[in-house]
């Protein structure tokens, strides 16, 4: 259009044909820095659309040193692979060689291992803490009392991570926990760990700073909670007696049994012992649970590094269930206490087998006192 309005480059200024063709370039340059900020936006929204729905996991991240779950390979705490004097070292002697390697002043008190999947909402990290035990102890009270603390983030569901489903791999493993923010703690609680060979390993293998709790209970009240909490399920299972002793008439007690095999409590941690000191386990009472709920999760706090924010004022006592439940929180309607589950009425079990069964406990719970260093009145 501008060669036939202005023919001749010096009839442009007399005809005003200058004026137009700046204007038209200047449009075109606005109409370039829209269509610019326009894609951008798109980009962005986009970007942020796919991050909201749990997308950004997937995108590419920093490579990291990754253990390697392999019977024929021993990966150390600080992703290093051991030589094979290490290796050696560890199969002779696994306390001497874990305290060797807890004693290394080159390791630094943070876990090197805990790598983080991240994104602006929060990590997805490896627990820092784990109530590994013991089953029928209290470890969901447990749970449920410390996820009102507003630092605490935890599994719901039991990963069984470590004795059923280790094969899956540490990266299944933390995608199963929950984000956290800087200065929050992931947990996990899965009471079979305490009971299972493998887990001190595998537990020291993801990391050596993992705290570890342990909720104990006097075992021959566990037991008879543990066979009730079956009976439930099976209708038709035998007798508490036919199945805690070999033979009825010579009283010789069946450890096979799950139910009292779990009480032996002194056993199971020696086996943990073997990968982690004792200054790394947390003890708690399954009786003070119920009796002095605050007081115990006070310890708990302080254990895991934690503010005391769990206090007296979030428990009342429940005389139908006979436990302690959590006050109604603010916008509920009701108050918080565990499921039907919780509480059921024991059996009616002799009490020569109760006797019977609390002499064979007896030289355990005097060892777990010793090991522990705190009695915990159950004889």
């Amino acid at each position: 259009m501008f060669p036939a309005l202005c023919p001749h480059a010096q009839d442009c200024d007399l005809m005003g044909c200058s004026k137009w063709r700046a204007a038209f370039n200047f449009g075109h340059l606005k109409v370039q820095s829209k269509l610019s900020v326009f894609f951008t936006m798109i980009i962005l929204f986009t970007y942020l659309f796919y991050c909201l729905n749990g997308y950004c996991d997937s995108l590419p991240r920093p490579v990291y040193d990754q253990r390697i779950n392999s019977p024929n390979k021993m990966m150390l705490n600080d992703g290093q692979g051991a030589s094979p004097e290490q290796r050696g070292a560890f199969n002779a002697s696994p306390a001497s060689f874990i305290q060797e390697q807890l004693s290394d002043s080159s390791i630094s008190d943070v876990p090197p291992n805990n790598i983080s999947i991240a994104n602006n909402f929060g990590s997805k990290k490896f627990p820092q803490a784990i109530i590994i035990g013991v089953k029928k102890g209290g470890t969901r009270a447990l749970l449920e009392f410390l996820r009102i603390h507003p630092d605490v983030r935890a599994v719901g569901a039991e990963p069984h991570f470590f004795d059923r489903f280790y094969d899956k791999g540490l990266e299944w493993y933390r995608n199963l926990m929950p984000r956290t923010l800087e200065g929050q703690i992931t947990m996990e609680k899965t009471p079979s760990y305490f009971i299972t060979k493998e887990a001190p390993r595998r537990v020291f293998s993801m990391s050596r700073h993992t705290k570890l709790i342990v909720v104990v209970r006097d075992p021959v009240t566990r037991a008879v909670s543990d066979y009730t909490q079956t009976l439930s399920k099976s209708p038709g299972l035998p007798s508490f007696q036919n199945l805690a002793f070999r033979n009825v008439t010579t009283g010789l007690i069946d450890t096979s049994w799950s139910a009292v095999r779990i009480g032996i409590y002194a056993k199971h941690l020696e086996n943990w012992l073997r990968f982690f000191p004792m200054s790394r386990f947390l003890f708690v009472s399954g009786e003070r649970l119920v009796t002095d709920p605050a007081g115990e999760m006070g310890r708990v706090q302080d254990f895991l590094g934690l503010k005391r924010v769990v206090t007296d004022k979030h428990f009342y006592f429940n005389q139908t269930k006979g436990f302690p439940c959590l006050k109604k929180p603010e916008g509920s309607s009701r108050p918080r206490c565990l499921g039907k589950s919780k509480g059921r009425p024991h059996p009616q079990i002799p009490s020569e087998v109760l006797l019977r069964l609390r002499d064979f406990y007896r030289p355990f719970n005097l060892k777990f006192y010793q090991m522990t260093g705190h009695n915990f009145g159950w004889d």
